[in-house]
């Protein structure tokens, strides 16, 4: 009986220590939180951006953004603070949704080591795909130039945002592909569709400079 009662004291003590480190580790990282957040919250109005943040934090910026914009009032999204870097992303399931080219490129088409890929809704949405076992596309490409241009019609697909990039630079990549997809369906089309039209269609769905894809090309002259 002696030992029964020494072993439970003993039992009972261990599960005091197990609580008590459990409770001091959950409060040693709440506290690591509330600090983190207030050395965010000075950078942000010391005047450091997103991808200041996320350069130091190891977050893309716009996954900055979402983990610490209610460090204050009034932040701005990072599509905001450098409206050039900003691009549309497009998200569907293949047997459901059309990936029409007017969407732009594949992500997967830009490199596993494009910033594009560590944007947070993009892995979100992959992720999920893979816990459902089921495949996804997803299309990137410049903002619209007109009001509503990057608005999404319901049933064409599953997602459409807004995100960044991380550097100028990434964004020359984004160009060239969509200069090369717009290459390749005009050459498709040249021979049954108006030149003029053609390419007043083509600046309308995708922003990049068009002329770059057909300088250079003939005038092919009326379809036989």
């Amino acid at each position: 009986m002696a030992r029964q009662r020494e072993a439970f004291k003993a039992t009972n003590a261990y599960t005091t220590l197990v609580c008590d480190n459990s409770t001091a580790s959950q409060q040693l990282t709440q506290y690591a939180e509330h600090v983190q957040t207030a050395v965010v919250r000075d950078a942000l109005a010391a005047g450091a951006d997103w991808w200041r943040l996320g350069e130091h934090l190891g977050l893309h910026p716009q996954a900055a953004y979402e983990q610490y914009r209610g460090a204050a009032e009034g932040l701005r999204p990072p599509a905001e603070q450098r409206p050039h870097l900003a691009v549309v992303c497009t998200a569907g399931l293949p047997y459901e949704h059309n990936q029409d080219e007017e969407y732009g490129v594949d992500l997967d088409d830009l490199g596993d080591d494009h910033s594009l890929t560590r944007d947070p809704t993009a892995l979100r949405i992959r992720e999920a795909a893979a816990l459902l076992d089921e495949d996804v596309w997803i299309a990137v490409r410049l903002p619209g130039g007109y009001e509503g241009a990057d608005d999404l019609d319901d049933g064409v697909a599953s997602a459409r945002w807004t995100t960044v990039v991380t550097h100028p630079d990434e964004l020359g990549w984004l160009r060239e592909a969509c200069s090369y997809t717009l290459t390749q369906r005009t050459r498709t089309t040249w021979n049954r569709c108006d030149p003029s039209a053609v390419q007043a269609a083509q600046r309308d769905r995708c922003p990049v400079r068009f002329e770059a894809a057909v300088v250079g090309r003939a005038d092919p002259g009326p379809a036989s």
